[in-house]
């Protein structure tokens, strides 16, 4: 299998996994921030209100880069955004 093609096969596994899983740990987040299920599951909701408004944004915007500097600069983008939150705050001290 052509490198590219594994490439973007990983990262669509990744994404697509990515959106889903949210789902299925609902009830934890829940229960770990001591909100209603219904509140939390409106994650998913804003989540998908976020994408419908600016992918089409960020495929204009970028439709003319290259796509082998456009794919790992989005996946980064994706990493990012996936794990900087999850970092410990800075102790203020």
């Amino acid at each position: 299998m052509p490198l590219p093609v594994l490439a973007m096969m990983l990262c669509t596994f990744c994404i697509g996994t990515a959106e889903s899983v949210i789902a299925g740990i609902l009830p934890d987040i829940a229960q770990d921030v001591h909100v209603s299920l219904a509140a939390v599951g409106m994650l998913i909701s804003a989540y998908a209100v976020a994408v419908v408004l600016t992918g089409p944004f960020v495929t204009a915007t970028t439709s003319r880069l290259r796509r082998r500097v456009l794919l790992p600069g989005m996946m980064g983008v994706f990493i990012l955004a996936t794990y900087w939150p999850r970092s410990p705050p800075a102790s203020h001290g």
